[in-house]
């Protein structure tokens, strides 16, 4: 289980290792934090352009994997210094 948050005073991701049963709750935060939460669920309206619900990717809740989609990377590219 884990959140990724954003304020005006400050931003984080918390993870619980406990309900990480696959090992990629952080990832799976981090593309949201890095993304200014451009990078969505799979159960937000833009998630199937991005490819969230499909299998293997991370951002997908039932069958996920280490894949980000070039939608995805692009929506993370564009907010890095």
């Amino acid at each position: 289980m884990g959140i990724s948050y954003s304020s005006a005073s400050s931003n984080g991701v918390a993870v619980n290792n406990n309900f990480d049963g696959d090992g990629r709750t952080l990832a799976h935060e981090l593309a949201h934090q890095l993304s200014s939460g451009e990078v969505d669920d799979p159960d937000k309206p833009d998630a199937h352009a991005e490819g969230a619900d499909q299998a293997g990717n991370l951002m997908n809740y039932d069958n996920t994997g280490d894949i980000l989609t070039p939608k995805q990377c692009e929506e993370i590219e564009k907010k890095l210094p």
